[in-house]
């Protein structure tokens, strides 16, 4: 294993070499640990820019990543799509970067692909995670790839195909109170010595870096924006974090703006940014059905992303977020109400007139059909019911003005 690559340190206190054994929170002050990135490491060019979707795989010399093979399923890759409607009505080009073709169908992937990886790297045999869908599905399944037991807390508002799909793959589903899960983690982690796999884990931000990184290799440069949904704040940290990367090895000229998206209901964002806050404060009655953004605070560096970059935070209403589902449905996009928030949100800035020149990504992090309650909501159209006569079925292709007949 390369010493070099696991470096992890504390940014709040500056305490540095924490060992990767020990990284759930620096040993000196409790803050977050995260790995330490030397431009030495990466020698050469960079043959991914400008050659399309890569996987994950491709990009091992970036990443803090042990000897072992990597715990993978073709994670990455995912195509980069222009927004029909937007791009259109705006004349501007607006790109959608769609994370719901990951094998679990979620952005979720790229994390657990390097968390497990050094789970089992370390000697762990079981992991523990905290979710409300999509990072518990997708711990499960990386976890089955690399042999490993995984133990997943859900709250009894998570939809009951990602708590069974847990269970496909393996993991134990544990359905328990919203607030109650922290602790019970907790207690399981410091009882049993299982490998956390939560917000404090520092590699599995690496795993997210690579979105930036695919962006600008399938459009050859930054783009000038790049909208992202937050909920723990950990995948707008990564995604800027991996553009600051490029930046600092001189692959890149310039840092896109990061647009950080939250619900109305949950934002906890606005007000930190507008005060200058160093911290993000609590909102006690946090709620949207864009269930994956749903918590109560987020991880300070969401801030710095966004302080960092010049970006801003958007938030939007639920009507706003339905109707974006809706939208990008009609572009043949199936997305969950928190990944439609990364459109609403790039919707809201065009409309007003606030978005800067040039390119714009948004981020679609997870697939709707894991929310399958939602699907009668989100559907644009009703199913018909006919009988076996052809006339019923006549009457009511007559009566539907979008299909067009084709001309003789």
């Amino acid at each position: 294993m390369s010493s070099v690559l696991v470096r992890l340190h504390c940014p709040r206190c500056g305490e540095a070499d924490i060992p990767p054994a020990h990284f759930a929170a620096c040993t000196r002050c409790g803050g977050p640990v995260e790995v330490v990135h030397d431009a030495a490491w990466v020698k050469g060019d960079a043959p991914w820019r400008s050659a399309g979707p890569t996987r994950l795989a491709a990009f091992r010399e970036l990443m803090a990543l042990p000897a072992e093979e990597l715990v993978t399923m073709g994670e990455g890759g995912t195509p980069l799509l222009q927004s029909l409607e937007l791009t259109r009505r705006f004349s501007r080009p607006v790109f959608w970067k769609n994370e719901t073709m990951n094998p679990t169908w979620s952005h979720k992937d790229r994390f657990h692909a390097v968390a497990v990886t050094w789970a089992r790297a370390l000697g762990y045999r079981t992991v523990a995670a905290s979710s409300t869908g999509n990072h518990g599905v997708s711990a499960a399944a990386y976890a089955a790839r690399a042999g490993l037991g995984a133990v997943v807390l859900y709250p009894p508002e998570t939809p009951s195909a990602f708590v069974h799909l847990t269970g496909v793959y393996g993991g134990q589903a544990v359905v328990t109170g919203w607030a109650a899960r922290s602790a019970l983690l907790e207690t399981l982690i410091q009882r049993h010595g299982w490998y956390r796999l939560d917000g404090r884990n520092p590699f599995g931000i690496e795993g997210y870096r690579t979105i930036a990184w695919e962006i600008v290799g399938e459009l050859g440069e930054p783009p000038a924006a790049v909208v992202v949904p937050v909920a723990s704040g950990k995948l707008v940290w990564g995604v800027h974090a991996g553009f600051r990367q490029l930046l600092d090895l001189g692959w890149i000229s310039r840092l896109p703006r990061i647009v950080a998206c939250q619900p109305r209901s949950a934002d906890v964002l606005s007000q930190a940014v507008a005060e200058g806050r160093a911290s993000v404060p609590v909102h006690p009655e946090a709620y949207s059905v864009a269930l994956s953004t749903r918590e109560r605070t987020s991880d300070s560096r969401a801030l710095t992303a966004v302080r960092e970059s010049g970006g801003r935070v958007v938030t939007a209403s639920e009507t706003d977020i339905m109707a974006a589902v809706a939208s990008l449905g009609r572009e043949g996009l199936a997305v969950e109400p928190a990944s439609a928030l990364a459109a609403a949100a790039t919707r809201i800035l065009l409309e007003n007139g606030e978005a800067w020149p040039g390119t714009i990504v948004g981020i679609v992090t997870s697939a709707l059909v894991k929310s399958p309650d939602l699907l009668p909501e989100a559907s644009t159209r009703r199913p018909w019911r006919v009988g076996t006569d052809p006339a019923e079925l006549e009457a009511l292709v007559a009566a539907s003005p979008w299909l067009t007949p084709q001309a003789p």
